[in-house]
């Protein structure tokens, strides 16, 4: 504690106890004085005038006698009574009171060997500062530094042999846990796992900083996170100094994402403007707290994963109150959190988008190929062959007069006549939002489980889906940049593809419907929900159109044939992704099992999965039209689909 409390504590003490006595011997006094009147004799009472008072005033006479007895004393010399309780008075009074004096000097003597300590230490800096030949205003910095780490950090040296390793952990936390519980997957951690939490405050490093010491600046490199206790400071973010400073003052964190990162760089630049504290904990520190706890590693690496992916998604320069809520957002969409807390609005039963529009069964029908053109797959003699539209006459970018607008939100309406007589870039997203109650930005499946990227590229593959069924080169390359737009060579063998696939009606309706509920399976919030051998997003999707179909809605539109094509696809996508082909990463098997299921389902599985992976890839990178398949990667995607030929007919 602080030394003036120390006397304070130790004088009051005192002061108690001998007013305590006082009182006691007082009482003792008065009632020796009255016995002694009782028995005829003249006491103190009488020899004080005080035997006619008031009680207030016969109490304030005893115990002026018993502070500061009168020398000779004021008894007559008949009194045996009286006086032997004055002797034993005398006796008793130096004993308290010189008890008293010697606490209070033993205090004045621990106060001073302390201060001695420091003052030993004051004047070995001096004497060092002497001898380098420090300016005076050098020195001056140094010792009022001194004086603050001095008063600061002197109470905490000890002898740690006095306190076992459970008292000096069980300290740590009660010292420490107030700050670094502000950190949302700490203070989970705090709840699931107590010891490793009690880890993390005995590991945290505290640090003293001087005012106007710089504690990182932008474009250092970020080793450890700080959690600032007392002080003020300044932080600047980005790289230029010259920006509008903000004053930090109280508990904040910041560089959380170096306790998971290798090589992070700073982007801001934080500064002490006073004598400030902070603690400071890194990634090798985090690492051996975790060692003994498995589960407790697996929460902070689903969590890590989480939030790097989220600063990397806000831009990777996101500032430190940003951060603070994507830690918060990242937290809670842990499994673990999601089983302690279960958010009702996306539990999977809970879910209602009644108020949205949902198709009915697809019931036309014209389920044989739009157009009459139905090539061999990629023959020689085919494949640069008539690109002619197959499609027949596909309206411009003029709405015909006579377009019933009032049938736009019904999707099979717009699939046989909508699209094929008015196909608008403009309009094509509010339509698709209409129809496919999954697209929609604010009250979608989606939105719910906060999926905003995945929905515009799920948006985006309908779009480019549309607009290669319907030729519409325009619609398909219109966000792309002059200088890597796709050839027309290039969307000619595309929409050779797209004949050889021999779009249905069902097929359109079907893949609009997957490509809108496709990206589902990728949020955590519903695998978490489905059991746990059917997580991977696949199965994630076969999940939901088999049980919760109040989620995907757009589902019910479709009739038997159409929900068979769009789990064929699924089942084809888990066992092979045409992507990793691309990239070396399939392996024999994989082929072998894609060559077995083709023979068992039929090449109309194989078509509806190629018009899948045609829009689905198309929409990577989301936006209206295709930003992703570009001239460059079409050419690497027109021969994957070569070679997928080939390997479908030869042995793997």
């Amino acid at each position: 504690g602080r030394q003036w409390i120390m006397l304070v504590v130790a004088i009051i003490n005192s002061a108690v106890a001998i007013l305590l006595v006082a009182h006691v011997m007082t009482c003792f006094w008065y009632f020796v004085g009255r016995q002694v009147e009782n028995e005829g004799r003249q006491s103190w009472l009488s020899l004080e005038g005080a035997n006619d008072k008031d009680p207030f005033t016969q109490y304030l006479h005893a115990f002026r006698y018993i502070m500061d007895a009168p020398s000779p004393p004021v008894i007559t010399a008949d009194s045996v009574v009286e006086r032997f309780f004055d002797i034993l008075l005398s006796i008793f009074c130096l004993v308290v009171i010189g008890s008293a004096i010697s606490k209070i000097s033993g205090t004045m003597v621990e106060l001073r060997s302390m201060n001695e300590a420091k003052s030993k230490q004051r004047y070995e800096i001096r004497q060092y500062l002497h001898s380098q030949d420090a300016s005076f205003e050098l020195v001056s910095r140094v010792m009022k530094f001194v004086e603050y780490k001095l008063e600061k950090m002197m109470p905490t040296t000890f002898d740690s042999s006095l306190i076992s390793h459970t008292l000096q952990t069980e300290l740590s936390v009660n010292q420490r846990s107030r700050f670094i519980e502000t950190v949302p997957i700490f203070a989970l951690t705090q709840t699931l796992y107590p010891e490793v939490f009690s880890s993390v405050c005995v590991v945290l490093k505290k640090v003293v900083c001087e005012n106007q010491e710089e504690v990182f600046v932008a474009g250092a490199l970020s080793t450890c996170m700080y959690i600032t206790v007392t002080g003020e400071y300044s932080h600047v973010q980005g790289y230029d100094l010259t920006m509008d400073p903000k004053i930090l003052t109280g508990v904040n964190r910041l560089e959380e994402l170096a306790l998971y990162v290798d090589a992070l760089a700073h982007h801001s630049s934080l500064f002490a403007t006073t004598f400030a504290e902070m603690f400071t904990l890194d990634g090798d520190n985090l690492v051996t707290c975790l060692q003994n706890s498995p589960s407790c590693a697996a929460m902070f690496f689903e969590y890590a994963k989480e939030f790097t992916a989220a600063v990397k998604k806000a831009g990777g320069n996101a500032d430190f109150e940003e951060q603070a809520m994507l830690a918060e957002r990242c937290c809670k969409k842990t499994q673990i959190y999601q089983d302690l807390y279960p958010d009702q609005e996306t539990r999977l039963d809970n879910i209602d988008l009644s108020n949205l529009p949902v198709e009915k069964p697809f019931t036309s029908e014209a389920t044989g190929a739009l157009g009459s053109n139905s090539l061999s797959f990629f023959g020689d003699h085919d494949f640069f062959g008539d690109a002619s539209n197959s499609m027949g006459e596909v309206a411009q970018e003029k709405p015909l007069k006579g377009l019933e607008m009032e049938q736009s939100g019904n999707l099979q309406w717009m699939i046989e006549e909508g699209w094929k007589r008015d196909l608008q870039v403009n309009t094509l997203p509010a339509q698709l939002q209409e129809c496919l109650p999954e697209l929609h930005p604010n009250d979608g499946p989606h939105a719910i489980f906060e999926q905003p990227l995945e929905r515009d590229r799920a948006e985006s593959s309908c779009i480019c889906t549309l607009a290669l069924i319907h030729d519409r080169y325009d619609i398909f390359t219109m966000p792309q940049p002059p200088s890597a737009k796709l050839l027309e060579k290039q969307w000619q063998i595309l929409q050779t593809i797209i004949r050889w696939v021999e779009p249905t009606y069902e097929k359109i309706h079907a893949v609009l419907v997957l490509l809108a509920i496709r990206s589902l399976g990728k949020s955590k919030a519903v695998a978490n929900q489905c059991p746990q051998n059917e997580r991977s997003p696949e199965n994630v999707v076969l999940h939901l159109i088999e049980e919760y179909q109040n989620v995907v809605p757009s589902v019910q539109g479709l009739n038997a044939a159409g929900i068979k094509y769009a789990k064929g696809a699924l089942h084809l996508h888990s066992m092979f992704n045409l992507a990793q082909m691309l990239q070396g990463e399939n392996v024999p098997a994989n082929v072998s099992q894609l060559q077995e299921s083709i023979k068992r389902d039929g090449v109309e599985a194989l078509r509806f999965y190629i018009l899948f992976l045609l829009g689905f890839m198309s929409g990577l990178n989301a936006g209206r039209g295709s930003k992703f398949l570009t001239a460059k990667r079409a050419e690497s995607f027109i021969e994957g689909v070569r070679i997928l030929k080939y390997l479908l007919e030869a042995s793997p």
